[in-house]
């Protein structure tokens, strides 16, 4: 579940909350381009395609409310980013329930189709930080393993799970991070015994993928 966090206050949230609402822009007054501040709502990104796309989204409806944006140059992962919300050098970041979750807590978050228990969790976790979590956008985000047709037909590869007892003839390959994270190559390994015999780090979907 995707949806957006922030650390400006009273205009951007009123823009991005008109988004998670769903409620119709003619329905709300558009808020001034700032709340007593003068610079812009600087909007924040993760260095891949879908993140990137995100961001410009976001940008255009703050714009659309009347607010004035930039658009930071996107970092290299979140690890980078949240240190620059909490500064305030960014203010506004698009960002995945379950991902964060698990980053801002250090505990895995478990599957769950209760969006608002989720977010309730986040809320609790961030705001302390001084970040506040609105209300989620209605969409989802899923990552997934991918092999090539090739090389699932060699292992007969149907799920994940059919990785485990032939994982360490193959190598990974993903973003950096992956190598760390919980639901990179440690989750993979407690969840479903998977070890690869090698890991390259990559870019997030970019060419180098």
């Amino acid at each position: 579940m995707r949806g957006s966090i922030t650390r400006k206050a009273a205009a951007a949230l009123a823009a991005m909350a008109l988004v998670s609402s769903g409620c119709a822009a003619e329905e709300q007054a558009a808020p001034s381009s700032g709340s007593g501040d003068s610079g812009p709502i600087v909007v924040g990104a993760v260095e891949f395609t879908e993140n990137i796309v995100l961001q410009e989204m976001y940008g255009l409806v703050v714009e659309d409310a009347g607010g004035e944006v930039e658009l930071k140059q996107p970092l290299a992962s979140r690890e980078v980013l949240f240190p620059a919300l909490e500064e305030g050098d960014v203010n506004l970041v698009p960002e995945y329930t379950g991902a964060l979750t698990t980053f801002a807590t250090g505990e895995e978050a478990e599957a769950s189709s209760d969006t608002e228990e989720l977010v309730t969790g986040l809320r609790n976790a961030l705001e302390p930080k001084g970040i506040k979590v609105l209300d989620p956008a209605p969409a989802q985000d899923q990552d997934a393993l991918v092999v090539t047709p090739e090389t699932a037909a060699k292992y007969d590869l149907k799920t994940v799970s059919d990785l485990a007892p032939v994982a360490d003839e193959l190598t990974a390959g993903g973003p950096p991070e992956e190598k760390e994270r919980f639901v990179g190559l440690p989750g993979l390994k407690e969840v479903y015994g998977i070890e690869f015999a090698d890991f390259r780090a990559l870019d997030a979907g970019g060419p180098l993928t």
